[in-house]
This record gives structure tokens, sequence and C-alpha cells, in this order.
């Protein structure tokens, strides 16, 4: 479904005519790289549902109360996540009417934490409940809300899995499992959505396809994936039967259909590492794509931001090796802060940000050669599309 299709008729819909699975999936891409998105305090779900969630909104300074029909994100024991076409100031009360797994509908009071522009008219909002909710209720996934009975602790790992899998339900509660062991998913539903993001550089750990029920060793999505990704583990989410015909395909292991969390982690244990016993993922290791790389206009841009930022990374590399006076390096370090926030480079932004504080102030030279070193890591790995995308 290319756009979000309205099933509820007396609520107002404002995402017609949008293309609300490809904003999801470049949100996904975006924030799996925000530091501590695995350690929020309450488990966060993907959540699209069949039924459109209902936000009922009381804006300030009117009795009169408006239904939303909106494009759901993510759901939590005390929150829910969702786009949305209009602005909706924060701290506005609402009330959220979701559909549960027995297909009865919740309303749930709250009211709007913070709402932050996505593009265009687009803006993803972030409601918080007044009372928390039982995500079991909605979701096919086990219950972690603050009193339920403690899941078996879990190992954590590092590292980003691409998955494949026609199935929006399944996609979803892939994305929660991985999540719940630490590592950042990617789920798409096509062979060719996930060629398309290994053409486009991004970086991952395993790929994991499951089968379909005319392709039972997905030989399609082989064809499409295997010339990318040929070092990467892959695995298949599907008949424990085909194992050995799965092994001789290419494959390097095989995962019963549903995936269950140990048996997963036991899978994964063999490609990944623990997380205590690794480093921690740092933004220099996820700033290879740009958020507004989805946006196909836009890419020419991006390609043409990325050869003029590889210019300023060898000046300013160049310049701190050479101890260049203060305001050399300060234009170069603007110049770079403010090219990647607007096109869509955001910790690459974020490092130049931190680099310039610390030469404003005068830092010491160890400091400054170690943001330095941080900050070319980052901007060398974004430049390193220009080079795969001419060699494919």
């Amino acid at each position: 479904m290319s756009a979000f299709q309205p099933t509820t008729p007396d609520a107002f819909h404002t995402l017609r005519t949008c293309d609300v699975p490809a904003m999801n999936t470049e949100l996904e891409s975006r924030q799996a790289s925000f530091a501590g998105a695995n350690n929020r305090k309450y488990p966060r779900y993907p959540y699209q549902p069949a039924a459109d969630p209902v936000v009922n909104v009381f804006h300030p300074g009117s009795k009169k109360m408006v239904r939303y029909a909106v494009s759901a994100r993510n759901l939590s024991c005390s929150g829910f996540g969702f786009l949305h076409g209009n602005f909706v100031y924060p701290d506005t009360r609402c009330v959220v009417s979701l559909e549960k797994r027995d297909g009865q509908r919740a309303n749930i009071p709250g009211k709007v934490a913070w709402c932050r522009l996505h593009r265009a008219n687009v803006h993803e909002i972030g409601v918080q409940f007044a009372q928390h909710i039982e995500p079991a209720d909605f979701l096919n996934v086990p219950d972690q809300t603050p009193g339920a009975a403690a899941p078996t602790q879990a190992i954590r790992l590092i590292g980003r899995m691409l998955y494949v899998d026609g199935a929006a339900e399944d996609r979803n509660t892939m994305r929660a499992t991985l999540h719940a062991l630490g590592v950042q998913p990617l789920a798409v539903a096509t062979g060719a959505e996930a060629a398309e993001l290994l053409k486009a550089g991004v970086a991952f750990d395993v790929v994991t396809l499951a089968e379909e029920a005319d392709d039972p060793l997905c030989a399609v999505a082989l064809r499409k994936l295997k010339p990318r990704c040929s070092e990467l583990p892959m695995l298949l989410v599907g008949d424990a039967a085909r194992r050995e015909e799965a092994l001789s395909a290419g494959f390097a292991d095989v995962l019963a259909k549903p995936v269950e969390r140990g048996g997963l982690s036991e899978v994964l244990l063999q490609h990944l590492p623990l997380a205590d016993t690794a480093q921690k993922e740092t933004d220099s290791e996820l700033a290879t794509l740009s958020t507004l790389w989805s946006d196909q206009p836009m890419r020419p841009l991006i390609l043409r931001h990325l050869e003029e930022l590889e210019q300023h990374v060898a000046a300013l590399d160049a310049s701190c090796r050479m101890n260049a006076e203060t305001t050399t390096v300060l234009g170069l370090l603007i110049r770079i802060k403010s090219l990647s926030a607007g096109f869509g480079y955001a910790s690459i932004s974020r490092a130049a940000q931190e680099m310039l504080v610390v030469k404003q102030a005068g830092g010491t030279d160890d400091a400054l050669e170690s943001h330095c070193k941080e900050l070319l890591k980052m901007c060398r790995r974004a430049c390193m599309i220009r080079y795969q995308r001419e060699a494919a």
C-alpha cells in the first residue's frame, strides 16, 4: 500500500496522499542511530494496526473536539507515536482510540508530549498516556509493562539486521524482538527495497529473509541481494525441515516461524558480538546515509553536498595538522555543521558543533585531536556512498 488509506469515515484524514510506509522506513533508519534508542525506560514497539487509530484532540482555546484518523508508528505502555498532517501543540489534551487484538476499541486519555515536523506538512507526534496500558492487549509481543511477570533475562547484542518479509504484522513482531535483544532492525517488504538500501551503502551485519508461499527459499530475493551482500550472513525464516536445502542455497541458518526470541538470540550469537564484550556503535558507524536519501529528487543534491563535504574535510584535516589559525578552523567547522544539517546528516552536524565548542573554548590539543579524528571518520564514512554508487 503506497498511500495512507482511511477506513474511519467520521474522522478527518490529513495524510490521504502521503507515502506513509516510505516515511516510516526513513524514520526507522534515522532513529536507529539515536543514542539510547534501545535503552528507553519502557520498550517501544512498532505498531501499524489494520484499523486506523483515531486521536480525539481538544485544541487549546476551543471547547470543540476534533477527530483525526492518523498513521500509527509505535506504541509503549506509556504512550503512542504517529504521523499526522497538522501541527498539534505540546500539552494539548487528547483521547486516543486504538483497536485491541480482540477487535474492541480502547479510548485512552493523554496529552501531546511533543510534535516535530518531518517533511512538508507531515508531523511526527508523541502522546503520553494519563495511565499505563498493557501493550500485549494491542500487539503480538511479550507483556513487559511494570508489574507484569518479568520475562527471561535476555542477552544484549550489538549489530544491525536487514529483515525482508512481505507480512506487515510479522515485520512488526521481528522489530520488537530485535529491539529487545539490542539489535537495530530495518524491516522492508520486498527484496527490491532491500537491494536499494544495500546499493545506497546502508551498512548491515546480518540479512534475514522470510520465505514466501510461492517461493519457499526466497530465490527471487536472493538473486537481488546476493551480489551486494555476499560476505554477510543471510538467515532464512521458514520451514526448519528445509534447512539442508537452505544451507545449500547459501543461507547461514534457518529460523522456524514464528520466530521465538530465544531461538533468534542463539542464532544471532554466532554472527553478532555481545554488548558487554564489544564497543557500542557510535554515530561514526551510523552516519552513512542521509535521512533525506529516500527522497529521490534530493539524491543529486546530497551527492553534490558530499563532494563539497569531502573538500572541507580534507581542508580541516590539513588545517589541524598544520596548526592553522583559529578563524580558519572555525570557518571550516561552521560550513561542515550547517551543510550537514541541511542535507540530513545530523550526527555529523552535532560532531562539528562539539568540536566548534571545544575550539572556541581553547581546548587542549589532545581534546581537539580526538574530536577531529571522530569528525573525519564520520565524514569519510558518509562520503563512501559516492564511490559505492560509482562502483555499482
